[in-house]
């Protein structure tokens, strides 16, 4: 008796946190809907740098745990931490390559499975605990570290299932797109024409990645933040909201993919010219860099999908106001 007690309360609460969270928004979201201004692509980037400094209290220990977790597949698998973070931070830390991948996968053993999963599931709690924290920091609540650490246990089962879609359709982007780039570039050697199709393909290829990529965050925003909707139903949310915004987010994702590119290069560089003995110390600073870039992204992804709420509020409220317009006119 007690404990459906406990887990009718616990419901009741983690309902009160989604319509504070929901509230929150729509008021903020109604408020800018009215006197019609919508955010720049550079005001975006500037209210998620804004967001981490809002409450110190939460994304000091979010930060710290991150670093701790990322930090582990370094000890344990070496050189194979980047295949680590890729998988279970797929979008926009590094595009992996097919043959890679496949030998991840054949070297993978039972124990390294194992962990492999373990990585995956405080991956994903981090994930949800970061964008619950960013959500109520840019709609202007002020929760507490046990708040953000209830509404995580409530909404991450939800975003786990939603996670692990994004991976496969992360996998299945390497395994569809590879083949056919290597292919092309084989037979295009000496055929100028089968040279720039492989250009124009690599180019859509680029621009698919670039659209999947900022559908696939948005698809983490709405499955933490709205309430039971995970997998395919917040791919279809958050192609609904992206359709409203589909070039800024394209712009975003592709300053993001920039910035990541160019941290793994310099890693690859700076890691080649240095001898073994500081590869660890190397590879300690990339992740710390690594995972502020998560955080970054993950708060920008956060306020496109405000600001695709409120271009929907605000179509809908024009949609009304011409539907009222017309039953007046009868």
């Amino acid at each position: 008796m007690g404990s459906k007690q406990a887990t009718r309360s616990g419901k009741r609460r983690a309902r009160d946190f989604k319509d504070m969270e929901m509230s929150s928004s729509s008021s903020s979201s109604m408020a800018m809907a009215n006197s019609h201004i919508f955010l720049g692509t550079s005001t975006i980037l500037w209210e998620a740098l804004k967001i981490p400094f809002k409450n110190m209290t939460l994304f000091i220990p979010i930060l710290f745990f991150s670093l701790i977790s990322s930090f582990l597949p370094l000890i344990f698998s070496g050189n194979n931490n980047s295949l680590y973070l890729a998988l279970v931070r797929p979008i926009c830390s590094q595009v992996t390559d097919l043959t890679a991948l496949t030998a991840f996968v054949e070297e993978l053993s039972s124990l390294k499975l194992i962990f492999l999963i373990i990585f995956f599931i405080i991956t994903s709690l981090l994930t949800v605990a970061t964008i619950h924290s960013t959500s109520m920091a840019y709609t202007g609540k002020d929760p507490s570290p046990s708040d953000i650490i209830f509404m995580t246990k409530h909404s991450w089962k939800w975003s786990f299932v939603t996670q692990i879609c994004i991976t496969i359709l992360h996998v299945g982007f390497i395994q569809s797109t590879d083949p056919i780039l290597l292919g092309l570039a084989i037979i295009s050697r000496d055929s100028e024409i089968l040279v720039a199709l492989l250009i124009l393909v690599a180019i859509l290829a680029v621009l698919y990645y670039l659209y999947v990529a900022i559908v696939s965050l948005l698809c983490l925003v709405v499955s933490a933040v709205e309430d039971e909707c995970f997998c395919m139903a917040a791919v279809g949310r958050a192609l609904e909201l992206i359709s409203r915004s589909r070039k800024q987010g394209i712009l975003i994702t592709f300053l993001v993919v920039v910035l990541s590119s160019i941290s793994n290069f310099i890693f690859r560089v700076v890691s080649s010219s240095h001898p073994k003995g500081n590869q660890l110390l190397i590879g300690f600073v990339h992740i710390c860099i690594d995972v502020v870039l998560n955080l970054l992204i993950l708060a920008t992804s956060t306020v496109l999908y405000y600001e695709c709420k409120k271009r929907e509020r605000k179509e809908n409220v024009i949609e009304l106001e011409a539907h009222l317009v017309h039953i007046s006119l009868l």
